[in-house]
């Protein structure tokens, strides 16, 4: 048991340093109790490599709670953790305590169940790139948004049709918890 534990605490902090941390209990349902963290920024690459293996790895049974406070980052990461998250064979509890913007609005999308703070921010907007201070929208008939357009599928539902109109328009869409 106890060498079970520190496993566990070695793991975490692996994953804690790398804007990520996790802790695993036994649930009375006889599997997992998973507690996942994504804090900070989404990157692409394997940065998140050991967030995705805990949604690839948990079973039927498992119940993964997935605390998201991140101001969002690159489409291709968030894509992959998303990818892993929606194929996943436990029950993903999504929570927001402070902020999810952006990448992190998308993620909060794709939990079985979500729970946003009194306060919180959810934050979703069309993707776009940088060329030195200024922000340009992807176009909407290009491949990069036609595959971001896809990915925010499971986000529509939860934006009304004044929201969506705003949001491909080009304009920032904000909700919060309440």
């Amino acid at each position: 048991m106890l060498r079970s534990m520190i496993l566990v605490c070695l793991f975490a902090t692996t994953l804690f340093s790398i804007g990520c941390s996790s802790m695993v209990l036994k649930n009375h349902y006889g599997g997992n109790t998973i507690y996942l963290e994504l804090d900070g920024d989404i990157k692409s690459g394997r940065h998140h490599i050991n967030l995705i293996r805990a949604f690839n790895k948990a079973k039927y049974g498992d119940v993964i709670y997935f605390d998201v406070t991140s101001y969002g980052g690159r489409v291709s990461g968030t894509a992959r953790i998303a990818f892993a998250m929606y194929h996943s064979k436990a029950t993903v509890h999504v929570r927001v305590a402070s902020h999810a913007m952006s990448g992190g609005a998308v993620l909060t999308c794709y939990g079985n169940s979500r729970l946003i703070a009194p306060g919180a921010v959810i934050m979703f907007h069309r993707p776009s790139y940088n060329i030195g201070a200024k922000r340009n929208l992807v176009p909407m008939d290009s491949i990069n948004f036609k595959s971001f357009d896809k990915l925010f599928s499971k986000c529509k539902k939860y934006l009304n049709k004044k929201q969506l109109k705003r949001f491909y328009a080009g304009e920032d869409v904000f909700l919060v918890g309440g």
